[in-house]
């Protein structure tokens, strides 16, 4: 699915701001990079979602145009669109699978909405479609970008710190609504997040980074959570 051979990542050569980055991200998985401010982690998932070209060692991606989608920190919502409008963007690369660019700005299709509305009330945001972003909260724009992703159905989606600024109940929605998408398309999850708790608890890989490299990796499990919880907070 993706993949990644002594990855060195950054905006010179001369100083990687991480290196040494080895992962491999199956079908369905969810991946955790867990660090300080700081450490690398969205210079490494900005690589990844293919905006950095990475300084040395090899990168394997998905290449389809519905491969990857990404959730940066600032979200990019186009702030004088409506909120279904934003979400339908993430539905775009479908169209390009299907007709090129040639219709790429044309209206969009009857599955295209529904699969909008759907990722929207996944999200717990069907009353807000009609709103512009800058009508919501910090909170509710960003289960905008989740949204937007969901919508894609891609085969990865990376999010760089898409849960802050959620409540734990609306946090756990969009755990949910990410588990489902997992679930039904086999989409791999790479998610940076600072909640230790979160991550040791829906994870299936943690990475800890740190010192411009990750300096470990662990499998959480029901039975192993205290021990992983104590093990992620000791490297982060």
């Amino acid at each position: 699915m993706l993949s990644t051979q002594n990855l060195s990542c950054g905006y010179d050569p001369r100083y990687p701001v991480i290196s040494g980055v080895d992962l491999s991200v199956a079908p369905g998985e969810l991946v955790a990079l867990a660090g300080p401010s700081g450490a690398g982690k969205s210079t490494l998932v900005k690589t990844l979602a293919g905006l950095i070209r990475p300084l040395s060692g090899s990168l394997h991606r998905p290449s389809h145009h519905q491969a990857v989608s990404y959730i940066p920190q600032g979200l990019g919502l186009v702030r004088h669109s409506s909120v279904l409008r934003n979400v339908l963007l993430g539905t775009l690369p479908r169209r390009m699978s299907r007709t090129g660019m040639g219709n790429l700005l044309g209206s969009f299709t009857a599955d295209q909405t529904h699969a909008a509305r759907s990722a929207l009330a996944a999200v717990g945001l069907s009353g807000s479609a009609d709103k512009r972003p800058d009508e919501l909260s910090g909170g509710q724009r960003r289960r905008v970008a989740v949204a937007r992703a969901l919508a894609a159905e891609p085969a990865v989606l990376i999010a760089d710190e898409a849960l802050c600024e959620l409540d734990h109940r609306t946090r756990d929605t969009v755990v949910t609504a990410l588990t489902d998408l997992r679930s039904r398309c086999g989409t791999a999850v790479i998610l940076v997040e600072h909640d230790l708790e979160l991550v040791c608890r829906v994870a299936d890989t943690v990475c800890c980074v740190g010192a411009g490299t990750i300096e470990a990796t662990l499998h959480p499990s029901p039975e192993r959570y205290q021990l992983a919880h104590k093990i992620v907070a000791n490297h982060v």
